[in-house]
C-alpha cells in the first residue's frame, strides 16, 4: 500500500462521511420539523454544514478541510458551553440534553475531521517527497 492510496483512500471515507452526516440530518430535519421545529432547525443546519463542508473539502483538498474543521471545533465548543449554562438557568428546557450531545458530537466529528484532514496533508507532503 502506497502512501499515495492511503491518502486518497482517507479522502473518499472523510467526503464519503460527510456526505451521509449530512444526509442523516436531513432526514432527521424533516422527521422533526411537524414535531419539534427548533430542534428540526438545528438538524437542517447540522446537515447544511456537513454538506458544505464535503463539497468544500472535496473541490479544495485537504486544507480545506482542516481550515472548516478548524473553525467549526471552536464553534461547537461555545454551543456546547452555552447549552451547559443554560441548564441552571432553564432546567424545563426540554432539549437541553439532546442540544448537548449534538454539540459533544460534533467537537468529536470536527476534531476527526481535523486529524484526517492533517494526514491527507502531512501523508500527501511525503509521497510527494518519496517520489524523487
Amino acid at each position: 500500500m502506497t502512501m499515495n492510496f492511503a491518502v486518497q483512500s482517507v479522502r473518499f471515507a472523510t467526503i464519503l462521511g460527510m456526505v451521509a452526516l449530512a444526509l442523516i440530518a436531513a432526514m432527521t430535519a424533516r422527521r422533526m420539523a411537524d414535531v419539534q421545529a427548533p430542534s428540526a432547525l438545528v438538524f437542517g443546519l447540522t446537515s447544511a454544514l456537513f454538506a458544505t463542508g464535503a463539497v468544500w473539502s472535496y473541490l479544495r483538498g485537504p486544507l480545506a478541510l482542516v481550515r472548516a474543521a478548524s473553525s467549526m471545533i471552536p464553534f461547537y465548543i461555545i454551543a456546547y458551553a452555552f447549552v451547559l449554562s443554560q441548564k441552571d438557568i432553564a432546567p424545563e428546557w426540554a432539549n437541553a440534553r439532546l442540544y448537548e450531545a449534538l454539540a459533544f458530537e460534533g467537537i468529536v466529528i470536527w476534531a476527526a475531521l481535523l486529524a484526517g484532514g492533517i494526514f491527507m496533508l502531512r501523508g500527501g507532503t511525503l509521497s510527494f517527497n518519496t517520489r524523487k
